[in-house]
């Protein structure tokens, strides 16, 4: 029967095949998390030139700095002056059962992020960059901790994992608010990088 319907009608049945070969390998659809078989560089987004205009001094790369394109992704600068102030990106695939957005109670979630924090509560929780935002002070270091929404590989972990991205900055010639608001800027370019603009 398939036969002789191709063999009348080729072009129709052509172009259903093509139609059906691009349904089954798109992108992730509307409403679907993003996926990354990967993790993205850290180094990629905290470059020298970044870190030393975040740091205010001049910087050197700090044997934190790794990247496990399965895993995790760490970039790390520490200023050569006085002070030890430091910056740090870090990209890691987690537990998605940990991270899930669309199935954790809000307040889960929170004691999942401060449990992986090292306990500390956050400041604030914004529903922006990705698709929420934690920020954490501790004297004079501020760190943002975003969830993106971005799935991760399931092999990583033996199960379904998720895309968590912390960017960290010490540095007591700038206020909390100040540290604030320079993070979130590196978050939302990051964001805007792996999901398209907010």
């Amino acid at each position: 029967m398939y036969a002789m319907f191709a063999a009348r009608h080729p072009f129709p049945v052509l172009a259903a095949l093509v139609l059906l070969s691009t349904l089954l390998t798109a992108p992730a659809r509307a409403g679907e998390a993003p996926r990354f078989d990967t993790i993205p560089d850290a180094c990629e987004s905290l470059t020298e030139q970044l870190a030393s205009q975040l740091i205010g001094q001049e910087v050197r790369s700090t044997a934190s700095t790794e990247h496990i394109p399965t895993f995790s992704s760490a970039c790390e600068y520490a200023g050569t002056g006085a002070g030890g102030r430091k910056v740090n990106f870090t990209y890691k695939f987690m537990m998605l059962e940990m991270f899930d957005l669309d199935t954790l109670p809000p307040e889960q979630l929170d004691f999942n992020v401060m449990f992986a924090t090292g306990g500390r509560p956050g400041s604030e929780k914004l529903p922006e960059p990705g698709r929420v935002t934690y920020v954490f002070h501790d004297r004079d270091r501020t760190t943002v901790l975003m969830l993106p929404g971005v799935r991760g590989p399931d092999e990583t972990l033996n199960a379904p994992s998720a895309l968590v991205a912390t960017y960290q900055l010490k540095n007591s010639a700038l206020g909390k608010e100040q540290r604030r608001n320079l993070l979130l800027d590196e978050a939302r370019k990051d964001a805007e990088r792996w999901l398209g603009a907010n």
